[in-house]
């Protein structure tokens, strides 16, 4: 390989040596960073599983809360209107009974 380095000879190797180590430093480093990507993108996509997750769980969860309030105010009005006749007839029984003992 001719190169021709402003050192002279002597120093032209270590001169390309150290080209190529810092070559290879700066490979390593685009290495790492590409396995800190790979693990930040990895952890994006567990995230956004996660996330459609708790979504999906969310809507069933308005969906159970919404049957429950309907079932609810089914059993309210039942009993209210149960309450409404046990009080009509105890009203009527009031009104119909003589409680004078004489």
């Amino acid at each position: 390989m001719a190169y021709n380095s402003p050192f002279g000879d002597e120093n032209a190797q270590s001169y390309a040596y150290s080209g190529q180590n810092r070559i290879q430093q700066q490979q390593a480093e685009v290495n790492e960073v590409v396995g800190i990507m790979k693990d930040n993108v990895a952890r994006v996509l567990e995230r956004d599983q996660r996330l459609s997750d708790l979504d999906h769980r969310a809507d069933e969860l308005q969906v159970h809360s919404r049957e429950f309030e309907s079932i609810s105010r089914s059993i309210q009005r039942k009993y209210f209107w149960r309450n409404m006749k046990v009080g009509n007839h105890s009203c009527h029984f009031f009104k119909t009974t003589n409680f004078n003992a004489t």
